[in-house]
């Protein structure tokens, strides 16, 4: 019956895809409404639900390389996981860096006048690698759970890249060509938060440059639950 209601245009797992990322967009917002009393604009919740269905569908076409969980980069290698917040000044820009243990080596924040997402996800990898240049860091992988920018910064500048992302492309190659071995991936939100919490948490306290885990607020640094500033 599902089968026979089909659009002829829609395949069946893209209709499944969709319906699961429009549920639980409207769960999330749901419980952010009830228990955090916070409400977030149609535009932004429609423009989640879009992305959603767009990173979930790229993953099941296996256009990138997809993280499931967090786990420490190869020995001698760090790690970067990036990602970004925003509010009325523009975006927040973050990156934890860990190393083949899971220990935290460094954060860093910083702050850009950019209102695009998009954007802001690129300039937040670009700033993790200009980072692991200035610590002279040789074998590097970058994480970001924006499925456009892992994609699209994984490949050769120009090559099929978004408009918007030309530019933090280049600039990114360029930055690796000085690491003897590199590599970017996409990470699910879910097993992002330490760096979407810091992002969070930076902006909350205006924290911005290079940071000691120590500093960091306990509740902040945790790949798999979203920091709530007023929580507990």
């Amino acid at each position: 019956m599902v089968d026979f209601n089909r659009p002829p245009n829609l395949t069946f797992q893209e209709m499944l895809i969709t319906a699961l990322c429009v549920v639980e967009t409207v769960w999330s917002e749901r419980n952010s409404t009830v228990h955090a009393q916070t409400r977030s604009p149609t535009h932004k919740v429609l423009l989640n639900v879009n992305n959603k269905i767009r990173d979930h569908l790229k993953v099941a076409a296996n256009d990138v390389v997809e993280f499931c969980e967090w786990r420490p980069p190869p020995e001698s290698w760090l790690c970067c996981n990036c990602d970004i917040s925003f509010d009325e000044g523009g975006v927040v820009l973050a990156t934890v860096v860990r190393d083949g243990k899971g220990n935290i080596v460094t954060i860093k924040t910083e702050r850009n006048l950019t209102t695009n997402p998009l954007i802001g996800e690129g300039l937040a990898v670009c700033m993790a690698g200009e980072l692991m240049l200035e610590m002279r860091v040789k074998q590097v992988l970058f994480q970001s759970d924006n499925m456009v920018v892992a994609t699209d910064l994984s490949t050769e500048p120009g090559k099929d890249t978004h408009f918007k992302l030309t530019n933090i492309s280049k600039r990114f190659h360029q930055l690796c060509l000085q690491f003897t071995s590199w590599g970017i991936g996409h990470v699910n939100r879910k097993c992002n938060y330490m760096a979407h919490n810091v992002a969070k948490w930076a902006k909350e306290t205006r924290t911005i440059g290079l940071t000691k885990s120590s500093k960091v607020d306990p509740t902040v640094l945790t790949d798999y639950l979203e920091w709530r500033k007023h929580a507990g």
